[in-house]
């Protein structure tokens, strides 16, 4: 598989849906949207080994303040509860959008295998 996969099949069913890069056409709320922020490569002794590190980050998008939080917190949850893959949250946190009409949540957190 692959650890994007691995992401989505993980998170497939959370309320709203997720989405990767842009948030769907109908602009319905609550969304996740992820993105890869890097792709870490791993060397060992003089060569890259193929072993998976993706960091990537979530933002959860909706109109009230307490489900997007809840969202994020049921995102980090299934993530930490994952036995294929392995989470490491780097922070959490949560703003205001759009001129207070819409609250995100993001998460920053590495996968690896």
């Amino acid at each position: 598989m692959g650890l994007e996969k691995d992401l989505y099949d993980c998170l497939k069913t959370i309320k709203g849906g997720i989405y990767a890069l842009i948030a769907p056409q109908n602009d319905k709320r609550p969304y996740s949207v992820y993105h890869i922020i890097s792709d870490i490569k791993t060397t060992a002794l003089k060569e890259q080994c193929d072993f998976p590190q993706i960091r990537f980050q979530i933002d959860v998008y909706s109109e009230d303040i307490i489900e997007c939080m809840d969202i994020r917190d049921s995102i980090e949850i299934k993530l930490l509860a994952n036995t294929d893959i392995k989470c490491i949250i780097y922070q959490s946190f949560s703003n205001v959008t759009d001129e207070g009409r819409v609250f995100r949540s993001t998460i920053d957190f590495k996968l690896t295998y």
